[in-house]
């Protein structure tokens, strides 16, 4: 199979030594057939495995020397990953880089479809175009970053593992999903994607939205495997109905054990900020609900702080009111939904 990203290589050297396969050997009973095949398949994987990690390693470095503040907020998250064109894309947050749901999908003619297979982590395989998320010409995806965020560093913030030929395509990105930011084509053989020119420093967006061009190939439509954040911020949600009672801003019992399950998900990060940041749904005035957001923000940055127990962190405390909702604010649901504590990681 082909390597998909370093951890594949390293998953692959490590079955090189398969216990049961070196037993077999060490038995005796392996004919000379098998000790040459097992050999001659040895050194190509080897060698195979040598080459994508010294690749990667290089698109590593590159990121790095762009961005010579950042690092990998966990290094056993980090990974390099492999696109259908042999482009090479760092992920300092590995996995957790990739875009987690489907808002909305409008598939384009002649036949849009699978939306949900442009999720999770890239496949990197160049000929499965049934694996992928087919938008069909004039096709429109919305997609959601749950558990990270895009965020500008110096050099392409987004990376679109799209299959086959890289079809014209719009792209925007949102905070809310509500309002958007125009970032404009993807084209010309790459799908590297710099948002510095349309944001703000330190700006997080959780939204991304593809909208195919009428254009026409042996594939209509683009044909995408996965999106990215290529640097990224950590995004941690907890719910305000867990952690506060209404209008409060105490934690409850529940909420101080929901802080410690939280500090214990974050045990392998070693240093950079933390971004508390309180949110209110829609109900009473505006300074009302920044004051309670801002008091809520405090409380769990300072339960959050004794639980990771960690100096080399920088913490903030923002309250937001109601002025950042991740829905609409048009029913009890959505309202339930945009009352949040979020805590965003990134690495500076």
């Amino acid at each position: 199979n082909n390597i998909v990203s370093v951890k594949h290589a390293e998953e692959i050297e490590k079955d090189l030594n398969n216990p049961a396969v070196q037993a077999y050997i060490k038995s005796g009973k392996a004919s000379e057939n098998f000790l040459e095949l097992i050999k001659e398949s040895k050194e190509k994987a080897i060698v195979r495995t040598a080459d994508f990690k010294k690749k990667a390693q290089q698109a590593k470095d590159k990121f790095y020397k762009d961005n010579p503040s950042w690092f990998a907020l966990d290094e056993t998250t980090e990974d390099t990953f492999i696109d259908s064109r042999k482009a090479m894309v760092y992920l300092p947050l590995g996995n957790l880089s990739f875009a987690d749901s489907v808002v909305a999908f409008k598939p384009g003619r002649p036949s849009g479809r699978t939306p949900e297979k442009g999720l999770g982590p890239a496949q990197g395989d160049a000929n499965v175009i049934t694996d992928c998320a087919v938008l069909g010409i004039e096709g429109i995806l919305t997609l959601f970053f749950k558990d990270n965020a895009i965020l500008d560093v110096n050099g392409p913030d987004i990376y679109v593992f799209e299959i086959g030929e890289i079809e014209p395509t719009n792209l925007e990105i949102s905070k809310d999903g509500q309002e958007w930011i125009n970032v404009g084509k993807i084209e010309g053989g790459t799908a590297f994607v710099d948002i510095k020119e349309y944001v703000k420093p330190g700006e997080t967006f959780n939204y991304i939205r593809f909208t195919d061009l009428d254009t026409q190939s042996g594939q209509p439509g683009a044909d995408i495997d996965a999106v990215a954040a290529i640097g990224g911020a950590l995004r941690l949600n907890l719910d305000s109905a867990v952690l506060f009672e209404t209008g409060n801003h105490i934690l409850k019992e529940e909420g101080l054990l929901a802080i410690k399950a939280l500090a214990e998900q974050m045990k392998n990060l070693q240093k950079g900020t933390i971004t508390v940041e309180g949110h209110t749904d829609d109900v009473g005035s505006d300074s009302t609900n920044k004051t309670l957001s801002q008091k809520r923000a405090a409380s769990v940055a300072a339960e959050l702080k004794k639980a990771i127990n960690k100096p080399a962190f920088k913490w903030k405390e923002i309250g937001y009111g109601e002025s950042n909702p991740i829905v609409l604010n048009d029913t009890d649901e959505n309202r339930a939904k945009n009352r949040r504590v979020e805590i965003l990681v990134t690495p500076f």
